[in-house]
């Protein structure tokens, strides 16, 4: 089979193996841009010893996977299955493959899990430098406002019941349309000016700007809107749990996982379990930025290379008629607004992404025993001794505690100051790493390290 591609073919799979996104018109056949596809990924894979292919749905998956054991024949490259729901031994089976084919929530949330291991390098996946991606429209743009998340409790709780119980009685006090506004039919509340400022005199705010403030702003925000949804048809009280119900208006995002659970458990009376914060995050936009090379094809009707160049950073070879390209961008033009909307996001992510960037990179050197002693250096100005170096635990217990709190917050800052106060966004956040950053330096500062 590969010795009977045709010229162009090749020509297509070369520029998708150097990192191009190729939309080569409504000529091309479906099979023939499977084998662009896996031929370039036959050449990356063997010059980087691994290739992630990116499929919009589980149907292509296994559409590509057959593709691809028709091409290679013989050849000895593995080609491996990722979908949702696999156990972590047969993630870990399709990861260690060749060529791993997959839909993006799968290969995106391995990733977010293994942030969350004590040893790096027990992670079900394996980093790889290229992708190849089928319909980026659909896979990279139509995703693109799209947040990954991975959920756990933090060992040293954050949040009290007190707390809670607080927010919910000052919550009863709080008028819709003046202190508060709802996005959309039962969607999450918004404080207003007023609001904040109400909630900052009541609870003696001094930085209402502050991370801490902020998270209990959003815990406000929740015994709100846990006093807006319905029983029986938002939610289901069952042996003394919340039970979110698939017909109402919750959905399963970081709301419900974060702490909008507990504030309904508070107004039932309930017992309040663990709230679990996000400790792992990534965006559609930083997970393509893990890979040196991304390149693929497209039949979309929309390409959206402007969106792709800029957002993206990939090159696009758009090899459309200009009678395509036409009908094309009167249809594009329709999605304007949608494509607007997340550039905008994406720049309000911009800097949250590094910051969790910074921290991601310290978990990491904390998981390496090589690299501990160096990086508690960096941090406070002391090394870890032998005797200390099982202390490393102890630190990603801390990391994972300022990891939660900054997730928390930064995402209930962009719900309420999108769109009219990114500066103000920016500057919490910048100012609450800042913070964060010197309670891990005070906290294994004490650890009595042996300092230089």
């Amino acid at each position: 089979m590969i010795g009977d591609s045709d010229d162009d073919t090749v020509r297509m799979a070369v520029s998708v193996a150097e990192g191009t996104m190729v939309h080569p018109g409504h000529a091309a056949r479906v099979e023939q841009l499977q084998r662009v596809r896996m031929l370039a990924a036959l050449a990356l894979t063997l010059r980087h010893g691994g290739v992630h292919v990116i499929v919009r749905d589980e149907a292509a998956v296994r559409e590509e996977v057959e593709a691809a054991q028709l091409i290679y024949g013989r050849l000895p490259i593995d080609v491996g299955i990722l979908l949702p729901g696999q156990s972590s031994t047969q993630r870990r089976l399709a990861h260690a493959c060749d060529v791993t084919v997959g839909v993006l929530d799968a290969f995106a949330l391995d990733a977010t899990r293994d942030q969350q291991i004590a040893v790096l390098g027990d992670g079900v996946s394996r980093q790889v430098p290229a992708a190849v991606v089928s319909d980026p429209g659909s896979v990279m743009i139509l995703g693109i406002n799209r947040q990954f998340e991975q959920f756990d409790k933090l060992n040293s709780e954050v949040t009290s019941v007190g707390e809670l119980r607080n927010a919910a009685n000052f919550a009863r006090t709080l008028q819709d349309g003046v202190h508060f506004v709802a996005d959309g039919e039962g969607g999450s509340p918004r404080l207003t000016q007023m609001g904040r400022e109400k909630t900052h005199d009541t609870f003696g705010v001094v930085q209402p700007s502050g991370g801490r403030a902020m998270l209990f702003e959003r815990r406000v925000c929740e015994a709100v809107w846990a006093r807006r949804v319905v029983k029986t048809q938002d939610y289901d009280v069952v042996d003394g749990l919340v039970v979110r119900l698939p017909s109402g208006t919750l959905s399963e995002g970081s709301g419900f996982a974060c702490g909008l659970r507990q504030a309904i458990e508070v107004k039932e009376g309930v017992a309040i379990t663990d709230i679990m914060y996000p400790l792992a995050v990534t965006s559609c936009l930083e997970y393509f930025r893990r890979y040196q090379v991304v390149g693929g094809t497209s039949t979309a009707e929309l390409m959206f290379t402007a969106e792709l160049e800029g957002l993206f950073g990939v090159r696009v070879w758009d090899r459309r008629t200009t009678e395509e390209r036409e009908v094309e961008q009167r249809h594009a033009r329709d999605m304007a607004r949608y494509l607007a909307f997340n550039q905008e996001l994406a720049r309000w992510d911009g800097a949250a992404g590094d910051h969790r960037n910074a921290f991601q990179a310290l978990r990491d050197d904390l998981r390496n025993p090589s690299e501990r002693g160096r990086a508690v250096g960096r941090l406070i100005g002391a090394d870890f001794d032998e005797d200390q170096q099982t202390r490393h635990v102890e630190a990603l217990d801390v990391l994972d505690e300022a990891i939660g709190v900054y997730n928390a917050v930064a995402q209930y800052g962009r719900m309420s100051l999108y769109p009219d106060h990114r500066g103000q966004y920016e500057q919490t956040l910048t100012a609450l790493q800042d913070s964060l950053w010197a309670d891990l330096r005070e906290e294994i500062s004490r650890w009595g390290c042996n300092q230089r």
